[in-house]
């Protein structure tokens, strides 16, 4: 048996004893999860209405489109800059059916990382209590699943720290068998992909490359060998690829014209610091199926409170885990002791180091920013495995848990609004009636406020163009705020445009500062007005 086959024995050793009766569990956790991947299947397309109407996720797929049309104009991204996705579609824009890898791509990079998560859960802990992070992952609730459909927000970040994490597993069970030119290649290959998605994102800036690094210098001191120690030296590897990955991209991106919206980030005032850590427990309820807030008690929402409850003890109770299990290997001679000190600290480091950004900044407004904690989920589910393994009572407290979490998720899903049709808004039916007039009138291009343009392009299948404007003190209108392209606001005289209102929306742009329109429709909340002229002439820059 080869030394690596005996390091693995021995780190799953502590289930050897189980009996056949207790590992029955897997299958029930596993039916629920199959059952919750049917149901996404089913409602796919209301889940894609559902996030293409978000103007934020949208308008990826909008500028990923035209900006192959807008050379030297610059375009401006969102408050995080997504280059890594703006490059995806760059990569893929050519292909005949890009519009639907687009729109399905995501999920199934999501997908894909969880099982390599599963994988990486498995090398330490074990194929039968890795089920766990593949079925707490797989069964997100519905404020995490409409994330995992968004090309351009944070989840990019949280693939990246499972990919950091399958690394540093990677290197501290193998790397003494790796041969080095292959260990220094993959090393290479996923610090330059790390570091893409780095440019893209400050809190995987943040958190990447510090607790790859940490975790791999704990399991150096508290477990030195030749392997740790050659696994630390691979992972510096990549961690000096991300560090210069990052800001050649943005450079490449710059000199491309591609710049991020202006977006200021300071830290939080001493009064703002309770509030925050309000928001962080409330979004961390919320991203752990805990939405239960305000509602009337009813077996739903005891199930959802105690979501809430095991979600933040979960991830408050990471570190102080983590600390025990260093203070009770730290003597230890056990073979696999280093991959599970690194896992441990790698995970735990990513938590503390998310969670201080968002508590001690001035990013948190409310739950509308839970989008930021979404790695914490990731982070749960990679260790909640390593704590069943304590003994039979936490082991039933776990699966126990995951059965309650994977069950309230479904069942969130069957009865939210994330697969029903939306009926208000830039809906999909409101885009096709919309551009239907617009042909009709030859007024295909206009302007919209922010929260409509993009959903109305992308759902119109840009039949129509509508760019992003919002009011301001200089005019009645300015581009964006966010993800825009420069020239789309250039006059074209003599040509026919369009504005879009929404009343479910504030009023971005008044109306009434603008010329006579001379037609006027009403789509349920959206108003179109057309103009015998260009509007563009009413825009300024702010």
């Amino acid at each position: 048996m080869s030394a690596h086959a005996t390091a693995h024995r021995e780190q799953v050793s502590p289930l050897a004893h189980l009996t056949r009766g207790e590992r029955w569990w897997r299958w029930p956790l596993l039916a629920l999860a199959a059952v919750y991947l049917a149901i996404v299947a089913h409602y796919f397309d209301h889940i894609l209405a559902n996030v293409v109407i978000v103007a934020d996720a949208s308008s990826a797929q909008v500028i990923g489109e035209l900006h192959s049309h807008a050379a030297a104009s610059n375009t401006y991204l969102g408050n995080m800059p997504w280059y890594s996705t703006l490059i995806f579609e760059m990569a893929t824009g050519w292909l005949p059916g890009h519009r639907q890898i687009w729109e399905a791509g995501p999920y199934a990079f999501g997908l894909g990382a969880i099982a390599l998560a599963t994988w990486t859960t498995a090398q330490v802990v074990g194929r039968r209590l890795a089920c766990l992070t593949a079925v707490l992952l797989v069964c997100a609730s519905p404020a995490m699943l409409s994330q995992m459909f968004w090309l351009n927000d944070h989840a990019t970040s949280n693939y990246s720290l499972v990919l950091l994490a399958a690394l540093l597993i990677l290197m501290q069970t193998r790397a003494d068998s790796l041969r080095r030119a292959t260990a220094v290649a993959v090393s290479l290959g996923v610090g330059v992909l790390v570091g893409v998605n780095m440019a893209s994102d400050d809190l995987l800036t943040l958190a990447g490359p510090a607790s790859l690094l940490i975790a791999c210098a704990v399991a150096w001191r508290l477990h030195p060998s030749e392997r740790t120690a050659r696994a630390g030296a691979f992972c510096a590897i990549a961690a000096a690829a991300m560090v210069a990955t990052a800001p050649l991209t943005t450079a490449l991106m710059h000199a491309d014209h591609i710049f991020p919206a202006p977006f200021s980030i300071t830290f939080a005032s001493s009064e703002a610091i309770a509030t925050n850590v309000r928001d962080w427990w409330q979004s961390v309820a919320l991203l752990g199926n805990g939405s239960f807030f305000g509602e009337a008690v009813t077996p739903v929402t005891v199930l959802s409170a105690i979501c809430a409850t095991l979600s933040v003890l979960t991830i408050l109770l990471i570190p102080r885990w983590t600390w025990r299990h260093l203070k009770d290997r730290s003597m230890s001679n056990h073979e696999g002791g280093g991959a599970l000190s690194a896992y441990l600290v790698f995970w735990a480091g990513s938590v503390v180091l998310v969670s201080a950004a968002f508590i001690f900044s001035s990013l948190p407004v409310e739950t509308q920013t839970s989008r930021y904690l979404t790695s914490l989920p990731f982070a749960a589910a990679a260790i909640v495995p390593v704590f069943a393994r304590r003994g039979t009572l936490a082991r039933a407290a776990v699966i126990l848990g995951t059965a309650i979490f994977a069950f309230t998720s479904a069942r969130s899903l069957l009865t939210g609004d994330l697969i029903s049709q939306p009926t208000e808004g830039p809906t999909p039916q409101v885009a096709r009636e919309i551009a239907t007039v617009a042909e009709r009138l030859g007024a295909t291009e206009g302007y919209a406020q922010y929260w409509d343009a993009a959903p109305l392009t992308w759902s119109s299948d840009f039949r129509i163009r509508a760019y992003p404007v919002f009011a301001c003190r200089r005019s009645p209108m300015c581009p964006g705020p966010l993800n825009f392209i420069a020239s789309w606001y250039q006059p074209h005289p003599e040509v026919r445009s369009f504005l879009v209102t929404d009343s479910t929306q504030e009023l971005y742009v008044p109306p009434r500062e603008l010329g006579r329109a001379f037609a006027t429709y009403t789509f349920g909340t959206v108003t179109m007005r057309v103009y015998d002229y260009d509007i563009t002439s009413d825009i300024r820059w702010p």
